[in-house]
């Protein structure tokens, strides 16, 4: 191989990899955690549900918001997992 083409495959994969430093530091998560309780405020769930928050907020550094929904016996909290969010744009 010529050696005006090799410092040019050089230099194309060194520019290549530049872009990747900020994109691999960027911090994780990037917004609160929301964890939803699906029993009202002071209950047993509601306790034990804070324990763990914390414990994973210590450990991972991350802020976790909590989100009591309570009625309907949970069903209510667990409503809005089983709407999908859509993955791209309709034409």
């Amino acid at each position: 191989m010529k050696p005006l083409f090799k410092s040019a495959v050089l230099c194309a994969g060194l520019l290549g990899l530049a872009g990747v430093h900020p994109i691999a530091t960027a911090a994780y998560p990037e917004r609160p955690i929301m964890m939803t309780v699906p029993f009202p405020a002071g209950g047993g769930v509601d306790v034990v549900g804070r324990l763990y928050t914390n414990e994973i907020s210590q450990r991972s550094g991350a802020n976790i918001v909590i989100d009591n929904k309570a009625g309907s016996g949970g069903i209510i909290g667990v409503g809005p997992w089983h709407v999908p969010n859509p993955t791209a744009i309709s034409s």
